[in-house]
C-alpha cells in the first residue's frame, strides 16, 4: 500500500515525486459552480499557490476564489484611498476620516478571516508549521517546471 500525500514526509524521495508531478499538471481552476470575476485571477493564482495542490479540495477552492475576490476589492480600495487620502473635509469643512479608510478595514478583516479558514499564514494555526514544508517542495518544483519551459 502506497502512504498517502496527507502521511509523506516533506524531506522523503515521494514527496520530492509528488511535488514534480503536481508542478507539471495544469493550474488549478475555481469550481465550475463558483464563478471567477474578470481581474480576479491573478489573484486566484496566488491563493492556490500558497497551499500543496493535495490539500485543495472543491470547497476550498470555493473559498479561494472568494478571498481572490475580497484581495482585489481591497487593493482596488485601498488604492482609491491612497488617492483621496485618510483625512477629508467634510461638508461643513471640518477634516474628518475618510469613509473609504472603513471599507479598506472591512475588506481588510474579511481577508484575514477567509485566510484562517483556509488555514493561511501565521504560526497560530499550528498545524501550518507541518505543512509549510511541503508547501515550499512544490513551490520549488513549479519554479523549477517554469524555468525549464522558459528555456525550451
Amino acid at each position: 500500500m502506497k502512504p498517502s500525500a496527507r502521511r509523506l514526509r516533506s524531506d522523503s524521495a515521494d514527496a520530492a515525486v509528488l511535488a514534480m508531478r503536481n508542478a507539471q499538471l495544469p493550474e488549478l481552476q475555481p469550481p465550475d459552480h463558483v464563478p471567477l470575476r474578470a481581474g480576479d485571477e491573478p489573484f486566484f493564482r496566488d491563493v492556490v499557490r500558497e497551499r500543496a495542490r493535495d490539500e485543495w479540495t472543491e470547497a476550498t477552492l470555493a473559498v479561494a476564489v472568494e478571498l481572490a475576490s475580497v484581495m482585489r476589492d481591497r487593493r482596488d480600495q485601498q488604492v482609491l484611498l491612497d488617492e483621496e487620502g485618510w483625512v477629508m473635509a467634510g461638508p461643513s469643512g471640518m477634516l474628518r476620516k475618510n469613509p473609504r479608510a472603513e471599507i479598506v478595514d472591512q475588506l481588510s478583516k474579511r481577508e484575514m478571516a477567509l485566510m484562517r479558514t483556509l488555514r493561511m499564514g501565521g504560526r497560530s494555526l499550528g498545524a501550518t508549521d507541518k505543512l509549510e514544508p511541503r508547501r515550499n517542495l512544490e513551490r520549488a518544483a513549479l519554479e523549477l517546471v517554469h524555468s525549464e519551459s522558459l528555456l525550451a
